[in-house]
């Protein structure tokens, strides 16, 4: 088990510090995807966060299991287009 999958499942149980500590880490590498699709630092930025909020939303679904990052980037894609 992973240290992030750890914190993926407490931030299920309403653990919000765990749920920061998964924003610190990938809310850059979001924004960056979000920018270099939209071209704009304030769409960018709107994506990002439209991103975590569904996340967060969705974080039930998803397998603690398996890496968050390359499903938080292909829900920044998603909102991207």
């Amino acid at each position: 088990m992973t240290e992030e999958g750890d914190w993926v499942r407490a931030a299920c149980q309403g653990d919000a510090q765990a749920w920061e500590q998964l924003v610190q880490i990938y809310q850059q590498p979001i924004f960056r995807l979000a920018y270099l699709l939209l071209g704009d630092a304030d769409d960018a930025e709107d994506v990002a966060q439209e991103t975590l909020i569904r996340a967060y939303r969705s974080l039930g679904s998803f397998d603690p299991s398996r890496p968050l990052r390359p499903w938080l980037l292909r829900i920044t894609a998603n909102l991207s287009h």
